[in-house]
């Protein structure tokens, strides 16, 4: 993502998929779970780390754009 420092690399499973191949809206929010706690990982010490120090890392709200379908083993 252009001008965030951080990314990190999701391989679409046959599980998160459709009949067609295509990977189901929902996966989405569990691929920003993988990419979030692997972000805290990397800057935060880990999630236990900042739980260690009584913080929180909540996710309060999820809003989603697709701008396309992505498909098993992308």
């Amino acid at each position: 993502m252009e001008g965030f420092p951080f990314s990190t690399e999701v391989q679409v499973r046959l599980a998160e998929t459709d009949a067609q191949g295509i990977a189901h809206h929902a996966s989405f929010l569990v691929w920003f779970e993988v990419a979030r706690v692997a972000y805290l990982e990397a800057y935060a010490g880990g999630y236990s780390s900042i739980r260690e120090r009584g913080l929180e890392a909540l996710t309060t709200e999820v809003l989603v754009r697709y701008h396309r379908a992505v498909y098993f083993d992308d």
